[in-house]
């Protein structure tokens, strides 16, 4: 049984199989663009792992690494604790760092985005954009370099359809996705790198053979010059 690849910085993750050894190695490549990514995976599939192991692989792996499960935080404070707040934002609020501040130079891991209100997604776009963000009660702009690395465990394809989740905010950028086989199961699974390339995006996906149709369907729009490569 091997952990992991000897050239590869990672946490404790589990397999036997060659196919899920290059995908650990996929995952590390993609560590070194400094693009954000998205991970697609079902709950127990070892999405937080595979954040660590971006982060770990990464020119950022010695700034902080924060995480973040968006599920686990009521909607009327998600907006202050991500960007942070300043003294009298609201009754008995004090200057305060948010979870962008506090990854400063480091990555950002938002688990479960797809329980990211609507509304919110919106100031995460931008800061996606532009690095760009107003803390709750604030007077002026923040900027910060900060690598978000967010995982979702449901089909963006179904998110999307169901207005859960912004179409811009899934190809704003460049974003990894991923279905991994469950870490405590051994599968043999066939990979695919999926690369598909617009005027101002690249979207590189690293998925299941199963997963294949939904990925397709998640490309609302049309790309140009799609190349896929058997892992």
């Amino acid at each position: 049984m091997s952990a992991h690849s000897k050239k590869v910085k990672s946490p404790t993750i589990i397999y036997r199989s060659k196919e899920m050894e290059h995908t650990v190695e996929q995952a590390a490549k993609i560590a070194q663009q400094d693009v954000p990514v998205m991970i697609y995976g079902a709950t127990g599939t070892g999405k937080e792992l595979f954040a660590r192991l971006i982060h770990d692989n990464s020119n950022r792996s010695q700034k902080p690494f924060i995480a973040v499960n968006c599920a686990a935080i009521p909607e009327n404070l998600i907006e202050s604790m991500m960007f942070g707040t300043e003294k009298g934002a609201y009754t008995g609020s004090e200057k305060k760092k948010g979870y962008i501040e506090m990854a400063e130079g480091g990555t950002l891991f938002l688990d479960e985005l797809n329980s990211l209100s609507i509304d919110m997604q919106p100031k995460l776009l931008r800061y996606l954009q532009d690095k760009s963000y107003w803390r709750l009660g604030g007077d002026r702009e923040h900027h910060s370099n900060v690598r978000v690395v967010a995982a979702v465990n449901e089909s963006p394809a179904l998110l999307i359809k169901e207005e859960r989740l912004r179409e811009d905010l899934f190809i704003v950028s460049v974003w990894v996705l991923s279905q991994f086989q469950n870490l405590k199961i051994e599968k043999k699974i066939s990979h695919y790198l999926l690369i598909i390339s617009s005027k101002n995006t690249k979207l590189l996906l690293i998925i299941t053979s199963q997963a294949l149709p939904k990925v397709l369907k998640a490309c609302l729009k049309p790309f140009i010059g799609m190349v896929m490569f058997a892992c």
